[in-house]
């Protein structure tokens, strides 16, 4: 597949996850395009860019299932991919994730100055970019997925914690105001729901097969240096 990494000179995406659907899945941001797979109506059509692309890792080709399949590939750009989008609206994604349980597509995602969002990612997925960043109740925009164990802040360096529902389809909250409106928008709320603070920009979280969680950082402030960092239960790792 040729995907695309310009115009940009940022929000390419890139990362991968294999489903239990044994399926691939990639993320490309809008690479500073402002067209309508960015909810700009009258823009330039679709270009492969603010997407989820769903493929087989075997071929490169679409999902029997994609939500987009059959659609018109022919734009002003040349040739689109139109048939492998599983979503679009995405700004900036540095997360995806398949819950080992359900099979479920997650997704993290960067704000612009606010608002970076998890979510959870079904067919047809439009995650706002750029009608709107945050909860789908303060917007129009349809299709949005629900605002949402561990996610990275690539601005503050902080890890923070999630439980996910009985149904593993959202999330729950000690703190009753952000299990309101799932906006966590105060010090105190971040407080209580962070895990660890100070790793610079945090790129991705991994669970290794010890079992321990590992950080892979990007330090933004010393022209990009990063760090790999293993984290130790407070105990006993006997205990």
């Amino acid at each position: 597949m040729d995907l695309p990494a310009t115009p940009g000179p940022n929000h390419p995406g890139g990362k991968i996850a294999i489903g239990k659907d044994h399926y691939l899945y990639t993320v490309i941001g809008d690479l500073n395009n402002e067209g309508q797979l960015q909810n700009i109506e009258d823009g330039p059509e679709p270009n492969d860019s603010s997407v989820i692309l769903k493929i087989s890792p075997k071929d490169g080709s679409s999902a029997k299932d994609n939500p987009f399949l059959k659609s018109n590939n022919n734009t002003e750009q040349g040739e689109s991919q139109m048939d492998k989008y599983y979503g679009y609206g995405i700004r900036n994604s540095f997360g995806l994730a398949i819950d080992p349980l359900t099979g479920f597509l997650w997704e993290a995602e960067n704000g612009d100055r606010d608002y970076d969002e998890v979510n959870i990612v079904r067919p047809g997925f439009n995650s706002g970019w750029s009608k709107l960043m945050g909860p789908i109740s303060e917007s129009d925009v349809t299709e949005q997925g629900v605002q949402y164990q561990n996610v990275g802040d690539i601005t503050s360096g902080n890890i923070y914690f999630f439980e996910v529902n009985q149904t593993r389809t959202g999330l729950t909250f000690d703190n009753a105001e952000i299990q309101e409106d799932l906006i966590a928008d105060d010090e105190e709320q971040l407080e209580s729901i962070t895990l660890g603070r100070g790793f610079g920009g945090i790129t991705d979280l991994e669970t290794g097969p010890d079992g321990l969680l590992y950080v892979l950082t990007f330090d933004q402030e010393s022209d990009g240096d990063g760090k790999i960092y293993r984290i130790l239960p407070s105990g006993d790792l006997n205990d």
